[in-house]
């Protein structure tokens, strides 16, 4: 998958690297060892529409009856511990080397889907003020390595916040998380926008920001975009 494995594989012998969660020595993934890896928590068959659990990965009623305006969502984990905690560890504590870890596992899962690959990713973006205190956009953080192992450009700036918002996790029900988010994004003027974008963000839970963010997309001339989520909550 990788062109640089010899470069990364000697990393690891030269500078030898512990996991994040048990700190016992890192293996496929730095930062990570394999015995942690197997017990990360998998959300099993799930609707392409809103990634809830659905056996045989058919599409869920709610879905059939509001189809979203992505074209499908991948979340690789659900939103429980170890997950959440190096989620947490990285948008709230500043490690990089959570997102990082995070983006690895994401890229080597998504890696294994024969279909093709999106044109660019495109973080959720953040308002400029939340990037100052903050000091990074954690979506960001994930977009750009999986889009450098998959070989997949990242546009930083196709996308932005035109208004400030309340954190959606001080919110509560899908209707006002809608209503939070509303108009909050925009599209940079471009000469052509790629007819296939993967949205790329860490949590996906009553997916609002998500679907406004693809309608600002879609309102651009996108024809596909899908969502890459790194974890999806059950709580809606």
């Amino acid at each position: 998958m990788r062109a640089n494995n010899w470069l990364e594989n000697a990393l690891n012998v030269l500078l030898p690297t512990t996991c994040l969660l048990c700190g016992a020595p890192g293996g496929v993934i730095r930062n990570l060892c394999d015995a942690c890896r197997q017990d990360l928590p998998r959300l099993g068959d799930t609707c392409p529409g809103c990634a809830r659990s659905v056996p045989g990965n058919g599409i869920c009623g709610r879905c059939r009856q509001h189809p979203p305006r992505y074209t499908h969502i991948h979340a690789t984990f659900a939103y429980q511990p170890p997950v959440s905690d190096l989620i947490k560890q990285g948008k709230f504590h500043g490690d990089l080397s959570a997102l990082s870890v995070l983006a690895e596992l994401m890229a080597a899962e998504l890696g294994q889907d024969n279909g093709p690959l999106p044109q660019v990713l495109v973080p959720v973006p953040l308002t400029p003020r939340r990037w100052r205190e903050r000091g990074f956009n954690q979506a960001a953080e994930l977009a750009v390595q999986i889009g450098r192992v998959l070989g997949i450009p990242t546009d930083l700036g196709l996308c932005h916040r035109v208004r400030h918002a309340v954190p959606q996790l001080a919110l509560k029900g899908v209707a006002a998380r809608r209503r939070n988010v509303r108009g909050a994004f925009s599209v940079r003027p471009v000469a052509k926008i790629p007819d296939d974008i993967a949205v790329v963000d860490d949590v996906f839970t009553t997916g609002a920001t998500a679907a406004e963010t693809t309608r600002a997309l879609r309102r651009a001339g996108a024809r596909h975009v899908r969502l890459w989520i790194c974890a999806r909550t059950m709580l809606d």
